[in-house]
Formats: structure tokens, sequence, C-alpha cells
């Protein structure tokens, strides 16, 4: 399995916006479910699983499509750090492709596009 980590952690005009998601990732010949490592550190992340689930899902179809002889991402959750007020599921969601690209050792491309400015976040279809 490969680590790897997603970060966003930004102030821009009294607006903050910050996450941390740290994944083991590797193929798998079949779906596998998202789990959290036994030991896994959720500062106030256990709110933002699912949109973990979104990104793995998102990520996956970017990476390896619905071709059933791709293989799966196989996905293990070791940490996803928030804050009350400055995290949300998207940058949760943006810092789990993040994290899935980095593991894998490839270049991110356009597939996600964050834009503080406008507090926004664009997935690429």
């Amino acid at each position: 399995m490969a680590i790897g980590t997603g970060k966003l952690k930004r102030q821009m005009a009294g607006c903050g916006a910050f996450a941390v998601v740290v994944l083991d990732v590797e193929l798998a010949e079949h779906p596998v479910p998202i789990a959290i490592a036994r030991d896994g550190l959720l500062i106030e992340g256990e709110y933002y699983v699912s949109a973990v689930q979104f990104g793995v899902q998102y990520a996956q179809n970017k990476l390896l499509g619905h071709d059933p002889s791709k293989p799966f991402l196989s996905v293990q959750i070791l940490e996803i750090q928030s804050t009350t007020v400055d995290t949300n599921e998207m940058m949760v969601a943006y810092c789990t492709i993040l994290a899935i690209f980095a593991a894998l050792k490839l270049p991110l491309e356009d597939i996600v596009e964050l834009d503080l400015k406008r507090r926004r976040i664009s997935f690429r279809i």
C-alpha cells in the first residue's frame, strides 16, 4: 500500500479553508469498502467519512473508469483533520482526491480546481 496526504490550509480575507486527509491506497481486483484504520486519527473527521467516500469514487471514475477489467481502489483512512468553522464536505473530498493521486504518484492534471477567492471547488466531468 502507498500513503498519500491531501492538505488544504489557507486563509483569505477572514475566511479559512482547512482539511487534511491521509489515506493508505492500493489497487485491488474487486471493489473494497473504505475502511477507517484501527488507530486512525479523526479530528472532527468522523463527520466527513461520506466526503471521503465521494472523493474516492470520483478518483476511481477519473483514474480507472467503469471498465470491469480495470482494478479498483482500496482505501484505508489513516487521518481526517477538520475544524468546526473552516471545513466542509467539498474541502475533504478535494483533499481525498489529492491524497489518492499523491499515493499513486500520479499528476493531478485538471480533474479538480480550487478557487478560494470565490469559495468554489470544481469537479470536472
